[in-house]
């Protein structure tokens, strides 16, 4: 073996390699992206909305007593105490599942959030009061279990990583290789800036090694511009 043709099969098993490992971390971070979000645990659900709110879980379990004793005086919090059970749970009209607790108050089609607020101030509460009991009235399917969020975003960071450094070696390839690659494959060599990204994708949607005669015109290419 001639050291022109070793220095070629030596570089055609390194970037095998490295657009296999590629592909595969861009298909696994495609599929981690597909799967849906694991839910918030009731728990934490209950605690942001507490800290929102600026009032404890014993407050809000005294407005609820209230609200027992005087159930017309929350007439509009109802729709909306509602309306958080049905958002939370991604039933009936609200399909859309409320994912997190964000900063501010959700908007419902079935309450209106200005009396709601008028409603709890009088007891010294908030809208966010009702989404807490709101929390306390779905069923368990509405919530995650413990840990769940924290371990996706843990493999989602681990895939992510695994993702870039495949980039970060490809685009670390010298050009007349990556440019051999794509004559080699019929991936078109403009625009250069994301060559390393089209041939991944090529990568990925054909068969890994070419035809016997391909590769060797890969190598002649590469040689005749070493």
């Amino acid at each position: 073996m001639s050291k022109s043709t070793k220095i070629f099969h030596e570089v055609e098993e390194q970037l095998d390699v490295l657009m296999r490992q590629a592909a595969l971390a861009c298909a696994d971070l495609d599929r981690l992206q597909g799967t849906a979000r694991p839910k918030y645990t009731r728990a934490y659900w209950r605690s942001a909305v507490l800290q929102r709110g600026g009032v404890t879980a014993s407050q809000v379990e005294e407005l609820n007593r209230e609200w027992e004793r005087a159930p017309g005086l929350f007439s509009e919090s109802g729709a909306y105490r509602y309306d958080i059970r049905e958002l939370l749970s991604g039933r009936g009209a609200y399909g859309t599942y409320w994912g997190s607790p964000g900063a501010d108050l959700p908007l419902t089609s079935g309450a209106k959030l200005d009396k709601v607020a008028t409603e709890t101030a009088r007891c010294g509460h908030s809208p966010w009061s009702v989404i807490a009991l709101a929390i306390g009235d779905c069923p368990d399917s509405a919530f995650g279990e413990l840990g769940g969020v924290e371990k996706f975003e843990r493999d989602a960071a681990a895939v992510r990583d695994r993702r870039d450094q495949a980039l970060e070696a490809l685009h670390a390839v010298p050009a007349m290789f990556m440019y051999g690659l794509a004559i080699q494959r019929e991936v078109a060599l403009d625009p250069k800036e994301n060559l390393v990204e089209r041939l991944i994708a090529d990568w990925r949607n054909t068969a890994p090694r070419p035809p016997a005669r391909e590769r060797v015109a890969f190598g002649v290419t590469l040689l005749k511009r070493a």
